[in-house]
């Protein structure tokens, strides 16, 4: 699902492949948990470094 879905992105005149399905159906599969954990742990990682030259903590 999760292929399709950056399929369609890459080409966005197709018809969604998630047309007709809620958007919790999309997310509760293994590949959509795993790159939500690799979005999470990028944008944290994103988060520190605008932290540490901001001179926020």
């Amino acid at each position: 699902m999760l292929q399709r879905v950056v399929r369609w992105l890459e080409t966005p005149i197709a018809e969604p492949p998630f047309a007709g399905r809620r958007p919790a159906d999309l997310l509760d599969t293994p590949e959509a948990a795993a790159v939500l954990s690799r979005l999470r742990t990028w944008l944290d990682a994103a988060d520190g470094r605008v932290n540490r030259r901001s001179g926020r903590a």
